[in-house]
Order: C-alpha cells, then sequence, then structure tokens
C-alpha cells in the first residue's frame, strides 16, 4: 500500500510538472568555457572576435528547445519566452537566434577592444561569466559548409566573387585581397540581411583557378583562409631543374603564392650561394644572376608576410633583389650600406639588417625608410651601476610599450628588477623583496658560455611575464634560505613588490635551463610547471608532477596535480600554449625525445587530462600544433619514426587517432598541416628508401592519397642518409644557422608546405642524387 501511495504521488508531481510553464521552474543557462566564438570563422577561443561581428555562443538551457530567431533587423536584445538576454562587457547584446544549445548573438560595436565579460541570463537567471577576446578588426569570412574552412559561401560571375565576411571595423579598415597569392581588388559594402556582415565584391584574376586559396586582410589583419571553388583531386605540376644545378640547402616560399620560392645552394669559399627562382604555376625555373649573401653558410632570403614578394640579399650584403609573381625582372634596391641580414616585418615589408641601423623596404615600390631599429632588448645594455649590468631575464613588454627586465651581476649573487622604455632608456629600478631572489635557472656543464648583456643561454635564465590586469611584471623566485619559492610582482606606481608563495610541499620544476612560464589568455592565468621535489641542479631528465596556477587577480598559486601520478618531462618538451591549453609530454617511448603520453591541462575548466598512445603504438615525436582544430598532431612510431604513422590528439574530446602508413609505404615523415582543407602532407618511402613520394591525408576521413612520381624522380621531398637502406630519412639538413629567417617561410632543401596557399612544393631528386626538378601541388 505504500508503494502504491509513493507511486500515485509521483504519478502526480510529474503531471505537475508537465503541465508547467518552463517560465515558473528557472534554469540555469550553462555557457561552454571554450564555447564563445566567431560565427564565420569558427576558430576556436581565445581566438579574437570583432566588435560587429556575430558570435556563436553554444552551452546548455540557453534558450527554449525550440529555436527562436529575430523577426527582422535591426535585432531585438531580447528574445523567447522566458526571456534571453546576453551582455558582452556590460553592454546589451543583438540576438539573431536563441536555443537550448545555441545563441546567435552580436557584440555590440561599443565593446572595447580587450578581454570582456559575456553573460547569458534567461528568465532572470544568470549563467556564469565567459570571457572574450573582442578586437577592433578581426576579419572573417563565411565558408560553403558554415565550418570555417574549405570553400568560400559566395558566387562568381565571371572574374568577379561575392561574398560575406565580418570583423571588417568600423569604419571599415583598409581591404587587401589575394587569390592564388595574386594581388585581387576588393570592395566591402554592409550586408542587408546580416547584423555586423558585409558583402565583399573581388576581382579574380585572369589566372585564377578552382581550388586557388582566398586571402582576405583588413588593416593587415588576416581573415580565416578559404577557396574559390573546389577541386576535386589533387592538381600537380612539375618543373625540371637546370641540368647543373648544384646541391640545394634551402627553399624559401612565398607566403601567399603558392609553388612560388627560390632555392639556394650551399656557399662557397668565398661565401657566395648560387640561388633559382621557382615558379611553378608558370612552369619555371630559372637561375638568379649572381649570387647570393650567405651567412654560416646559409643565403639570406625571407618572404614577406601576407603578401606574394620574395627577396634576397646580393653579393656581400650592398643591395637587395625582390621578386615578385608576374613580374619577369626582379626590383634592386640599393642599400645605404652593407647589410647582415634580411626579414620581413609584420607591416608587410622587407627589413635589412644594417651596421649601426636598419633599413625597412617597400616591395611594391622599393622605396628605403632608414631606421635606428636593432635585434631588441636583448642587444641593449642595461647598466644599473654597482656591478648589476646584465640582463638576466627574458623581456617581458606591458601594454604601454614598457620592457621589464631583471638585470644582476657577474657571479649571479645581487638582482634588481628595471623597467626600460621602448628605446631602451631605464625608467624604474625597484628592490627584490628581503629575503628573496630570482630564481636562477641551472646551465650543463657545456664549458664556457656566452657573457655579456643579453648574452644568450647562459644569462636569460630567469623567467618573467606582464598581466594587463594587475599591471605588474612578475618573476619566478626563490627563498635565500633555498625554504620555497613564490612569483614576486612589480608594479610601476610606487606600490610595494607582491610575494605569492606555492603552496606548501610544492615548488617550480627548476632542473631545465629554460623553465617554462606562460600566460594564458582568457583564463587570465599564468602557468608553471611543478614538483613537490626542490632542486635548482641541471637535470637531462627534469620532471614535473603538476601544473602550479598563478590567478594574479586572486594573488594565489594552486597546484593542480597530473593524472595518474603522471610525469612530464620539462627539460626534453617544455610546456606548449595552444588555445589556453598548456601541454607537455612525458620521456616513457620507443626511443631518445620520443613519448608514449600526452598531458594537457585547460586553463579554462581547470582540468587536467591523460591520454596515452592507442594499442599497439610505441611511442611519439614532434609534436605540431594546429590551433584551428584544437589538436596537437605528432609522428607515431614502433620501431622507427613514422613507421606507426601519425597521432592526431583532439584536445576537445580527450580522445588519440592514429592514421597508419598507407600501403605504398613502410615510414612517413610529417611535411606540413594545410589547414584550410584539414590535410596533412607528408613523405612516404618503402622499406630501405629506395624511393620517396608525397601523400596526401584527410584529417576529417583519415584517407590518404599517393602523389606519383614524375619521369626521373626517384625521391621527392628528401634524400634517405648516406650508408645504405634503413638509415634515417633526411628532410633536408635543416635552417641555417646565419641571419634571422623570421616570416612565414620554412627553410628546408627538401620542402616547403604553404599552409595560406594550401600548396606543397617538393625538390625531385634523380637516382644519382641529383636536384632534378619541383614538383607542385595544389591540395584539394
Amino acid at each position: 500500500m505504500k508503494t502504491l501511495k509513493n507511486k500515485s504521488y509521483l504519478i502526480a508531481l510529474w503531471s505537475l510538472l508537465a503541465g508547467t510553464s518552463w517560465a515558473q521552474v528557472p534554469v540555469t543557462p550553462l555557457v561552454n568555457a571554450r564555447g564563445v566564438f566567431d560565427a564565420l570563422s569558427k576558430q576556436p577561443a581565445p581566438a579574437p572576435i570583432a566588435a560587429g561581428a556575430a558570435v556563436w555562443i553554444t552551452g546548455l538551457n540557453l534558450g527554449p528547445s525550440i529555436e527562436v530567431s529575430a523577426p527582422g533587423m535591426p535585432w531585438p536584445t531580447s528574445l523567447g519566452d522566458p526571456p534571453v538576454q546576453v551582455t558582452i562587457g556590460g553592454i546589451a547584446a543583438p540576438l539573431s537566434s536563441v536555443s537550448a544549445s545555441r545563441i546567435v548573438a552580436q557584440i555590440p560595436w561599443e565593446v572595447p577592444a580587450g578581454t570582456a565579460d559575456l553573460v547569458v541570463t534567461r528568465g532572470g537567471v544568470v549563467s556564469r561569466t565567459v570571457r572574450v577576446l573582442v578586437a577592433a578588426v578581426a576579419p572573417s569570412v563565411r565558408t560553403g559548409n558554415d565550418s570555417g574552412f574549405g570553400e568560400a559561401a559566395g558566387n562568381t560571375s565571371g572574374q568577379t566573387l561575392m561574398f560575406d565576411a565580418a570583423g571588417l571595423g568600423s569604419p571599415v579598415a583598409p581591404l587587401k585581397a589575394y587569390a592564388g597569392g595574386l594581388a585581387a581588388e576588393a570592395t566591402a559594402a554592409p550586408s542587408s540581411l546580416r547584423a555586423g556582415e558585409f558583402e565583399v565584391t573581388l576581382q579574380l584574376p585572369e589566372s585564377a583557378q578552382p581550388g586557388d586559396s582566398i586571402t582576405l586582410l583588413a588593416g593587415n589583419t588576416a581573415a580565416n583562409g578559404v577557396t574559390w571553388q573546389k577541386l576535386s583531386t589533387p592538381a600537380t605540376r612539375y618543373t625540371a631543374f637546370p641540368s647543373d644545378t648544384g646541391d640545394l640547402r634551402s627553399v624559401t616560399g612565398s607566403d601567399l603564392r603558392g609553388n612560388y620560392a627560390i632555392a639556394a645552394t650551399a656557399a662557397d669559399s668565398n661565401g657566395c650561394a648560387s640561388s633559382y627562382l621557382l615558379d611553378l604555376p608558370i612552369g619555371q625555373i630559372a637561375p638568379i644572376a649572381g649570387c647570393l649573401t650567405a651567412g654560416n653558410a646559409g643565403a639570406q632570403m625571407t618572404s614577406i608576410v601576407n603578401g606574394a614578394a620574395l627577396a634576397v640579399l646580393k653579393g656581400s650584403g650592398e643591395a637587395v633583389e625582390i621578386f615578385r609573381p608576374g613580374v619577369a625582372d626582379p626590383r634592386r634596391v640599393q642599400l645605404p650600406s652593407p647589410a647582415s641580414s634580411l626579414r620581413s616585418t609584420n607591416d608587410g615589408r622587407f627589413f635589412a639588417q644594417l651596421s649601426g641601423g636598419a633599413a625597412v623596404i617597400d616591395p611594391e615600390t622599393g622605396d628605403i625608410e632608414n631606421s635606428t631599429s636593432s635585434a631588441g632588448i636583448a642587444a641593449l645594455a642595461v647598466d644599473l651601476g654597482n656591478g648589476l649590468s646584465k640582463v638576466v631575464s627574458q623581456a617581458a613588454a606591458a601594454s604601454d610599450g614598457t620592457i621589464g627586465v631583471v638585470v644582476g651581476n657577474e657571479p649571479f649573487s645581487e638582482f634588481k628588477f628595471a623597467a626600460l622604455d621602448a628605446g631602451g632608456k631605464v625608467i624604474a629600478v625597484l628592490d627584490f623583496p628581503e629575503g628573496w631572489a630570482p630564481l636562477v635557472a641551472p646551465l650543463p656543464d657545456l664549458g664556457p658560455q656566452t657573457s655579456g648583456p643579453g648574452g644568450g643561454l647562459s644569462t636569460l635564465r630567469v623567467p618573467t611575464a606582464y598581466d594587463a590586469r594587475t599591471n605588474r611584471f612578475y618573476a619566478i623566485s626563490a627563498a635565500r634560505n633555498n625554504s620555497g619559492h613564490a612569483l614576486v610582482g612589480f608594479a610601476l606606481d610606487g606600490s610595494s613588490p607582491s610575494v605569492t608563495k606555492f603552496p606548501a610541499s610544492w615548488f617550480v620544476a627548476a632542473c631545465t635551463p629554460r623553465i617554462p612560464f606562460v600566460a594564458t589568455s582568457l583564463a587570465g592565468t599564468m602557468i608553471v610547471p611543478a614538483s613537490t621535489v626542490n632542486d635548482n641542479t641541471f637535470k637531462a631528465a627534469c620532471s614535473a608532477s603538476g601544473f602550479a596556477v598563478f590567478d594574479p587577480v586572486a594573488q594565489r598559486i594552486s597546484v593542480t596535480s597530473l593524472p595518474s601520478q603522471g610525469q612530464i618531462s620539462v627539460g626534453v618538451s617544455p610546456l606548449g600554449l595552444m588555445s589556453d591549453y598548456i601541454y607537455a609530454t612525458n620521456a616513457s617511448g620507443s626511443g631518445p625525445g620520443n613519448s608514449d603520453t600526452l598531458f594537457y591541462y585547460d586553463a579554462l575548466s581547470d582540468t587536467a587530462t591523460r591520454l596515452s598512445m592507442p594499442s599497439g603504438i610505441a611511442g611519439f615525436s614532434n609534436l605540431v600544433p594546429m590551433p584551428s582544430m584544437n589538436a596537437l598532431l605528432a609522428t607515431a612510431q614502433n620501431q622507427r619514426a613514422g613507421d606507426a604513422g601519425f597521432v592526431l590528439f583532439d584536445l576537445g574530446s580527450g580522445e588519440a587517432r592514429i592514421f597508419p602508413v598507407p600501403s605504398s609505404a613502410a615510414v612517413v615523415s610529417l611535411l606540413g598541416v594545410l589547414p584550410i582543407t584539414r590535410k596533412l602532407a607528408a613523405r612516404g618511402a618503402p622499406a630501405g628508401d629506395a624511393s620517396s613520394s608525397l601523400i596526401l591525408y584527410d584529417l576529417r576521413t583519415g584517407d590518404a592519397t599517393t602523389i606519383p612520381n614524375p619521369e626521373g624522380c626517384t625521391w621527392v621531398a628528401g634524400l634517405p642518409a648516406q650508408g645504405g637502406p634503413g638509415g634515417a630519412t633526411i628532410v633536408g639538413p635543416g635552417p641555417p644557422s646565419g641571419g634571422p629567417t623570421t616570416g612565414p617561410a620554412a627553410v628546408s632543401a627538401a620542402s616547403y608546405v604553404n599552409a595560406k596557399a594550401n600548396t606543397v612544393l617538393a625538390v625531385c631528386y634523380s637516382i644519382d642524387r641529383k636536384p632534378a626538378g619541383a614538383l607542385g601541388v595544389r591540395v584539394p
């Protein structure tokens, strides 16, 4: 009888609830910690989103079970019953649609650039706060499948392409566009259908082909990469090298023009390197007259950021030659004095380092602007007196341009914190709190070390960072009696330094020359590898057992231990930072430098995860971050690197996925990742490395496609090691150690994977190990 009464009560209660309006049952909306992102580009948080752009807000209980959409424009700031509202930076956001799992809203134009708090309110019940990185300009392009990658959603009429974009700024920032790496005129007009969006009209070059990448820039900021129409299969073009081509040592590719590059040989005894212009879209490889400047045997050449131009230093560095696709002859720019190195600036110009100064060159006009800039803070002398003249920390930069460094004396016994202006002038000097000093990373016994201001590994051994919310510089520090570790914060407002101690029995993992110290974007925290052992002596296998998390606002350090009592190898694989994930590996695997477990800490959810290799795989190496997919890619192995294919670690789902070696090969090596089409380019070789071919993996399906070798091409994208079968594969000898090659160009004698152009360029070698030609692939 009692059971019947309980059942009757439950039935009555269910009936009551079923007949009750949801407006009378308060439900807390839950926004996913990583659930706010640009509605067009779909780039994962914390990718910046522009004021005025639409965002997707995902989670649970955000709105009604059946989606409610705005009746028209302008969008309202309240939708549904009970009403749903969103505030971003304290300002009510216009709403396009609301449902239980997703809200489409517009970031109000009034929200200033920076980190803004986003809150969802439903029926008066407020969600937790989620932080969003807002920018004045952050262009994004709508894609045909609404995934943020692949083909642009647009219409083509003749040579005119029209598509939707957002994040172009208010007023619209200056626009530049490229199709297949060639300049294309672009104009934008406000959309009449969607708030914050623009209708972009692009005039395609006559040579444009389906599958060409489209690059849209607003104020020098590039949108998500997309393609014009689609390719169904890989499109290849092979061009032969001249018969007298010497051994190649480097290939520098254009940033936006696919399969357009310069290849150079090693320097001769006179410091002269021969070079060739590779213009595979028109089937041409031509020698470049004269020799290139070489530093430490490496030719000085670079590509322009967000452009198609390439440049080289000629002779003894007295001139720069600029190469542009579609222009027959290079532009020669005579320098005021010989230059030692060449690189690209972030605003799309070439920077030549001169003795006592620099020359900034416009790639279109060749005009020179003199500059006093040099290599940066590491080259500046800072003398605070009393022997304090060695910069012992990496420079930390404040939002106003102020630079913070730690300066010490020769025996590393006394230190002060110094603040410098952009020109390197000391503007403030602060003492460390009594009883505390910076934690100086140890060095292996390698003999005499480089010394002097900013002198490299021997001096830059104190980790520092800057936090904008507290307006303080932080240095990892140790008690002078060696009893514990802390973070010491320096403010420039005259207040006393802060000391935030590590929890009891926890210390910085300080047995490596480069102690990792990373700052997250949205979580607003700083992360240091933590250990239960207070050891500041060098260890080749320096390990940590947790992530120390510093909250600058709360002035508190907490430690998240690794799952299953795991350990990460800080010395072999320092902490990596991607999309507010901090990741590292252990040192267990099938050989030196290999691992069998990935650990990562999600700074937004404050959780640590362990990902082991799938069954049957001994280990992995060479982690490659893929921010657009919130994933990491590594080479998997059993006996030899690449004999088990590749492993993709999906940090969002916490899963590891294997991409096996295809039947056409016995071993594979990674060449690069192409996020526009979600492809992976690899070099595959049979047992014994008797030949090699290009392989394209589809990261969505796992399918692998082998590109047939052109006639006369035995090896593609690298030669096997000398000494017979079984030797390790050589994929180029690596970058020259000469002057900087800052910018997007990858330096390798074997291949250049152009992620922005969605192409692969690979050098082909004949049976006698000579460069035979270059194979260009446009990836579908």
